[in-house]
């Protein structure tokens, strides 16, 4: 059965501000408030029951003004039976209903202090949009907009204004969820893992990404979300929404960080992906550049998606034999040219996969390495980055007793990583490389003889060069332990 607002809304128990315009209020007794229209607002309640309450108005109040209602202006105007009744009935959902009091309040209120708490932000918004109300949708954003309004530096926070915008279907604050989340992202916050598990929608993730600005180093969350969206989203992405991720993500990182990305979610994400969608992530397009340590691993899943997709007896080994795929082309090349500075173990090391993959992919990978340029076979001579990767990122110098850990596969002096460890309280860290976020103990280090023997011939070689040159600069300046 209806009842009155008046019921529960005396005139005597109105908080200053309420009163309205020049007089005009809707709470209080409508022979009193002189009301010329009444709203029903009717919801379904938790037991299935339709609830209904009852709201005496003022037309001018409603259809006139800097905050009047298009949608009321418009039901006012019609010769339909509810102007003939002067009465509207209106079926609202739930959490949306109980905030009626607040948008009357609005449109009948000269404040311009909006009058409901700031978990309600988005079922305000969606009656701004239900009811035509342009400066109460303005307003809204406004406020969730404020610097001030901390709705999304938690994963609840977002959770809960995320999936109330999905739930009222309210594409304008997914877009701002979206957009705010992003900005989050350039300034870390949160806890990714959380957030991509409580917002499940792949839309909403991809809205995020796209906010982000192209090609930024100011986003160390990037990599990690796009991980995490993969996930979570592998096994349900079709084949076009994997390509339009993988296009996003691609304008997004720099070629080597995307090339990074993209490895490590083949090689993670293997069992689930499939050949279409690891042939989709491995494209020359997205992939444009393969790490060597990479190489090999990814060869040998596509050669397992191969050999599972022709388990029905369609396999012809003689094509395996004769042919390379696009991928192992690339893959050889990379291989190839890294040749030179691998190390005898390490070559041996990589035989046995390497011959998995038949005698034309071993066949291509010595003739690259044939052909690679000496400074290409012998990367520590000329390069840079394989010098900086001889040295420890903690302490700046040599890692003459290297250690690895087994979960992100970065490298570090012995003594370097256990004095970081120590200065984070003694029994973990996070990983110092930039961008990194797994987690150190003493537990996943292992010791790395094969990279002690590459550094001793890296330094050797520097060193020489030095003696040569007469070059008084110092590599091995310690800098201390520095924070990541």
């Amino acid at each position: 059965m209806s009842k009155r607002a008046a019921a529960s809304h005396s005139s005597a128990e109105e908080p200053s501000g309420k009163r309205g315009v020049d007089g005009f209020f809707w709470r209080g007794d409508p022979q009193e408030t002189f009301s010329d229209w009444t709203i029903v607002i009717t919801f379904t309640d938790g037991d299935n029951k339709e609830q209904a309450t009852t709201y005496h108005v003022h037309k001018c109040i409603l259809a006139h003004g800097d905050r009047k209602s298009g949608y009321f202006a418009k039901t006012f105007k019609n010769a339909f039976q509810e102007s003939q009744e002067c009465t509207s009935r209106i079926e609202l959902h739930k959490s949306t209903a109980s905030l009626f009091p607040a948008v009357l309040d609005y449109l009948y209120g000269s404040a311009t202090r909006l009058l409901f708490a700031s978990k309600d932000v988005i079922a305000m918004h969606s009656l701004g949009e239900y009811f035509e109300i342009a400066q109460l949708r303005k307003d809204v954003e406004d406020f969730f907009c404020q610097e001030n309004i901390i709705f999304l530096t938690t994963s609840e926070g977002l959770g809960r204004d995320y999936l109330r915008a999905k739930e009222l279907r309210n594409q304008t604050m997914l877009s701002l969820c979206a957009k705010h989340c992003a900005r989050v992202l350039v300034n870390p916050g949160m806890d990714l893992a959380d957030l991509v598990d409580l917002c499940v929608d792949f839309d909403f993730w991809v809205d995020v990404i796209r906010f982000i600005p192209d090609e930024t180093e100011h986003c160390p969350h990037l990599s990690k979300l796009v991980q995490a969206v993969y996930r979570v989203h592998c096994d349900s992405l079709d084949i076009e929404k994997l390509q339009a991720l993988t296009t996003l993500t691609a304008s997004k990182l720099k070629q080597p960080h995307l090339s990074k990305l993209v490895e490590k979610v083949c090689i993670v994400h293997s069992e689930s992906l499939g050949l279409k969608k690891f042939q989709v992530l491995t494209a020359p397009s997205k992939l444009k550049r393969i790490d060597p340590s990479f190489a090999l691993r990814l060869c040998l899943i596509e050669d397992e998606l191969l050999r599972r997709q022709d388990e029905g007896g369609n396999s012809n080994q003689n094509d395996k034999q004769s042919s390379l795929s696009c991928l192992q082309k690339r893959c050889a090349v990379a291989l190839g040219k890294h040749w030179g500075g691998m190390s005898m173990k390490e070559k041996l090391e990589v035989k046995g996969p390497m011959s998995k993959l038949g005698a034309a992919f071993l066949f291509d990978v010595l003739c690259h390495s044939a052909s690679a340029p000496e400074d290409d076979r012998f990367p520590a001579l000329n390069n840079e980055n394989t010098i900086s990767k001889c040295k420890c990122c903690i302490t700046a110098q040599w890692m003459e007793d290297p250690v690895t850990c087994s979960t992100c596969l970065h490298s570090y002096s012995r003594e370097g990583i256990l004095a970081y460890i120590r200065s984070k309280g003694g029994r973990q860290c996070p990983c110092p490389v930039l961008g990194c976020n797994t987690t150190v103990t003493r537990a996943v280090l292992r010791d790395d003889a094969d990279l002690a023997r590459r550094v001793r011939r890296t330094r050797r070689r520097v060193e020489a060069g030095e003696d040569e040159t007469d070059d008084g600069d110092s590599h091995g300046a310690t800098v201390g332990i520095i924070e990541p």
